[in-house]
């Protein structure tokens, strides 16, 4: 004779239920995380194999030194602009955090000079350096473009752009002086030294106080052969 298993209650067939759920869940996210631990691994199997195989392949062949060289040539390029000669800039006024005038825009522009024939002197002991480019790229004054400006700057614009002009003649001098280098000056206009109340492209050189500077230096320096100014006529 065959026994019965007892019926359970409602409340015990749910309970039942619910727990059957449960493990079904349990074991669906216990595949999960088991099928993404065999992807990992066999990931980290392969990353293994190609590092193993990288080792394996790894040589280091001896590079000669070839310091002092001549046999390469090169040419460096010096960017002057943006002296802005005669803007005087008071401590008081920005906290303390800057301070410039006509002296220091000397000190700054002997500076410049000293400091690119010293790096030139330094590169040119491991390779062939023949030509300096110093590239006179404008706004070396600040003129009064701006209603502001007529109060700050501690001089005129005409009177800037003579001392700006000095600065820069003095620095080729410089260089002339003391290395065997030619150098080759390309110069271009800024937009604070015009002479408008905008800027103009197409006459951009008739009304600018630095073509004018420019045309000057290259007078000045025309009997020396190691020199060439160029300078646009246009933008």
């Amino acid at each position: 004779m065959v026994s019965k298993k007892p019926k359970r209650s409602p409340k015990k067939e749910f309970d039942y239920d619910l727990k059957l759920v449960e493990h079904q869940n349990e074991n669906k996210l216990l595949r999960q995380k088991y099928n993404k631990a065999i992807k990992l691994i066999k990931t980290l199997e392969k990353q293994t194999e190609m590092v193993s195989g990288m080792r394996s392949t790894l040589k280091v062949s001896q590079i000669k030194p070839k310091l002092g060289s001549k046999d390469s040539e090169a040419t460096c390029v010096w960017v002057a602009s943006d002296w802005h000669v005669e803007e005087n800039v008071d401590p008081k006024v920005v906290l303390g955090l800057n301070e410039y005038n006509m002296k220091l825009s000397k000190e700054r522009s002997e500076q410049f000079f000293r400091t690119g024939l010293r790096i030139t002197n330094i590169l040119s002991k491991d390779i062939s350096i023949d030509t300096i480019v110093i590239a006179l790229l404008g706004d070396f004054i600040t003129n009064d473009i701006h209603d502001e400006l007529v109060e700050i700057n501690e001089v005129g614009p005409m009177h800037a752009a003579i001392y700006a002009q000095n600065l820069i003649a003095s620095g080729i001098q410089y260089v002339l002086d003391n290395s065997e280098y030619n150098i080759v000056i390309p110069c271009h206009s800024g937009n604070h030294g015009r002479t408008t109340k905008t800027s103009q492209m197409s006459t951009e050189n008739a009304h600018s106080l630095e073509f004018f500077m420019y045309t000057y230096l290259a007078d000045h320096f025309k009997h020396e052969k190691r020199i060439k100014f160029l300078i646009a006529d246009g933008f």
